[in-house]
């Protein structure tokens, strides 16, 4: 819960501040990218299904949750993380939490 609030205490410094770059990048948006910035989704697996890199590349969905299902080796959550963020095809990309549970 305290990494939590010290994350949410953090973005609200940053959005407090008018970043230009975000700025910049929220103009570009459509609504419909806006609030698909406040979604975050998961899957199953070990491999991005079709439906994920869809809502990352398409639907730009702001933040992507890995759970133990999702990861199989260190390096394989390097390379799957590393992917995730390549299906945003140069657009915003997606925060990636994993659940360390």
């Amino acid at each position: 819960m305290r990494h939590a609030a010290i994350l949410l205490i953090t973005l609200l410094a940053l959005a407090s501040r008018g970043d230009e770059r975000v700025e910049r990048e929220l103009a570009r948006m459509s609504d419909a990218d806006r609030v698909a910035q406040l979604m975050l989704v998961g899957f199953t697996g070990t491999e991005p299904n079709a439906e994920l890199r869809r809502m990352v590349g398409e639907r730009r969905v702001g933040a992507v949750a890995l759970y133990a299902r999702n990861v199989a080796s260190t390096e394989k959550l390097l390379q799957l993380t590393a992917g995730i963020r390549g299906f945003a095809k140069g657009q915003v990309e997606p925060f990636i939490a994993v659940d360390q549970e």
